[in-house]
């Protein structure tokens, strides 16, 4: 595996949490809950932002493409 395709993954990984994060978020879970379920910590769960995870896909889509 090269180090560009295990950035990628790892980048998956994040636009994953993050999505899942955001989704519980909107559903009015609590953070202690979101934590527990995504399986991250409650600051983690606390400073997630749309942002973020907009920046994630686009970091995801330039890597893809690198691969190429």
């Amino acid at each position: 595996m090269t180090a560009l395709e295990m950035l990628v993954k790892q980048t998956e990984y994040e636009v994953k949490t993050l999505d899942m994060i955001l989704r519980m978020k909107r559903e009015r879970k609590s953070l202690e809950d979101i934590a527990k379920e995504v399986g991250v910590s409650t600051t983690e769960v606390r400073i997630a932002r749309p942002k973020g995870l907009e920046r994630a896909k686009e970091r995801l889509e330039r890597d893809k493409r690198g691969l190429n």
